[in-house]
């Protein structure tokens, strides 16, 4: 049986004890392992799964492998990092995760059990650093709406990538706007691919599971006139697209990096506040 890139994602069901069937999700969008880089850097990135529950917990590389292929467990109220990417054919950066509860765990986990925390640092420039945390967003995170990127640096001392996600393939126009300026300094349309559209609305653990479509796009260092010194991005979904996004801006000196992420809010009754 062939396996399709779509299957090699790790959208992984988690039984929440009032909703057996419900998948808790979250989106890695930078790969696990290691990555040469420009410059001579060399990123490694981890992600860490935390387990703060009684019982243990089995994250699952796939469900469409045979023989399975060797995937960490996270016993109780422990951390475990996964350094290399547990599963192949994987097209972009970017794929969904969680732990595996029901068909191969013996007991339940809460929804609260496992989380994860993904980190990357460059071993030429600084080795002993902590690390630069990247955001994990929620399905829920994506929407059908503009979303902004502040005070992203558009200057000689930067490279800058903005990174867009979506749950279906399509495209998503961004601006970029100068802050001092206000003018608008790029606008263009990126094409978000990725998904794969012959795997079902809902993932089975026979069927492909579908990952999030992708697109990148790399600013230019100064923009002329170079009157600016920062820019708001603006992503705009076409159609239906549900997308989330974020920027990593790189110091071409000390390779250290900034990630510029978006916020979103709820409102919550005056009668609460």
């Amino acid at each position: 049986m062939r396996i399709t890139a779509a299957c090699a994602l790790l959208l992984i069901a988690v039984s929440a004890l009032a909703n057996p069937s419900g998948r808790l999700t979250v989106l890695v969008p930078i790969n696990p392992g290691v990555l040469a880089g420009a410059n001579g850097t060399v990123w490694h990135t981890t992600l860490y799964a935390s387990n703060s529950g009684d019982n243990l917990v089995t994250l699952d590389c796939s469900s469409f492998f045979d023989p399975r292929p060797p995937c960490p467990s996270v016993p109780p109220h422990s951390t475990v990092a996964i350094t290399d990417i547990p599963y192949s054919d994987l097209k972009h950066p970017g794929f969904f995760q969680g732990p595996l509860i029901g068909l191969f765990a013996t007991t339940s986990a809460t929804p609260d059990q496992v989380s994860f925390s993904l980190r990357v640092t460059d071993s030429i420039t600084a080795p002993l650093s902590a690390g630069t945390e990247i955001p994990l967003p929620r399905p829920t995170d994506f929407h059908n709406a503009t979303m902004s990127l502040a005070q992203v640096p558009v200057n000689v001392n930067k490279r800058v990538r903005i990174r867009v996600y979506g749950l279906t393939n399509g495209s998503a126009t961004v601006r970029v706007v100068g802050i001092e300026s206000g003018k608008e300094l790029l606008k263009t349309t990126v094409d978000l691919s990725g998904v794969d559209t012959s795997a079902p609305a809902v993932p089975t653990e026979i069927q492909p599971i579908r990952f999030p479509s992708y697109a990148e796009l790399a600013l230019p260092d100064v923009f002329s006139p170079a009157t600016d010194q920062g820019a708001r991005v603006e992503i705009t979904p076409n159609g239906n697209l549900k997308l989330w996004a974020f920027a990593s801006a790189t110091d071409n000196a000390s390779q250290q990096f900034t990630i510029i992420a978006p916020s979103t809010f709820e409102y919550v009754p005056i009668s609460l506040l």
